[in-house]
């Protein structure tokens, strides 16, 4: 039960200490202990009830915990290793619809040549040169052509 608390603990541990969040942890937390103790009843280990718990209530109270809280605050379960959507990398693009098609096989291209060269020539403790060469090629071309930023 202490491994629920903690839990607990930790998924509102980013909400502001308002009196609105601490009724929303309250009643989770009386939902996850009358949950914990239903599946107890049912003969299930402490341990595995542990996890149904967190594992039910986790997927369910994100959305419970931010309705009751101020809206402006986003949910971070600690426990996952999401990133939120405002975290995302954003893609670079040229605006150029063929050159963004060609840099989109730049690297399964380059590695193509270097196997095919290698394989015809079995001059592999040189043929290693095309991956350096390869990158600064492929950073000037994205320093020159690829300036804004789009979603």
């Amino acid at each position: 039960m202490e491994a629920i608390r903690n839990y607990l603990d930790a998924m509102f541990l980013k909400l502001p200490d308002t009196e609105e969040t601490r009724a929303a942890k309250e009643a989770l937390g009386r939902k996850m202990e009358n949950r914990y103790h239903e599946l107890i009843s049912q003969g299930k280990s402490e341990s595995e009830v542990i996890g149904l718990v967190i594992a039910e209530f986790s997927a369910n109270s994100s959305t419970s915990s931010q309705e009751t809280t101020h809206s402006s605050y986003q949910y971070s379960n600690p426990y996952q290793n999401q990133p939120a959507k405002n975290g995302c990398r954003k893609k670079k693009t040229s605006g150029n619809k063929v050159l963004d098609s060609i840099m989109s096989v730049f690297w399964p291209t380059v590695t193509c040549i270097y196997l095919i060269y290698s394989f015809l020539t079995f001059d592999w403790y040189i043929s290693w040169i095309i991956w350096p060469i390869a990158a600064v090629v492929r950073g000037l071309i994205v320093g020159i052509f690829f300036e804004e930023e789009v979603q």
